[in-house]
């Protein structure tokens, strides 16, 4: 399933897409990976740090749930030539049903059992 999502992000660059990662991941755990996909734009989770030292608290906008949609929200503020209903947005968990609902093109990755009845009834691409 990666090497399908991989050759999807590859497409979308050779279109010249501005490619986003919206993840509730954290930054050091993702920029290796956009480093090497290419990616420019990361919106995932920023952890409180004091001393140094991560503390595990995450800091304001969250990108989990809801905070992917309004991080996505805050990131078109910021663009404003890009419009919602030309993104593609690819999630695998139902956590980012709410970033999908805002997208034109809402692709389902995998089996999640929320997310593939969701992507049936509003007929969603699924990549499995």
């Amino acid at each position: 399933m990666i090497i399908k999502v991989v050759e999807e992000l590859k497409k979308h660059q050779s279109n010249n897409a501005e490619i986003v990662f919206v993840s509730g991941s954290f930054m050091p755990c993702l920029a290796p990976i956009a480093n090497k996909l290419g990616v420019k734009h990361v919106l995932a989770i920023q952890l409180e740090e004091i001393n140094g030292k991560l503390t595990g608290n995450i800091l304001l906008p969250q990108t989990i749930g809801e905070g992917k949609a309004e991080a996505m929200n805050d990131f078109m503020r910021q663009h404003p030539g890009i419009s919602l209903k030309s993104c593609y947005a690819y999630g695998d968990h139902e956590s980012y049903l709410a970033m999908l609902l805002l997208v034109g093109n809402p692709i389902v990755v995998g089996d999640n059992v929320i997310l593939t009845k969701t992507a049936f009834d509003k007929n969603w691409k699924i990549l499995s």
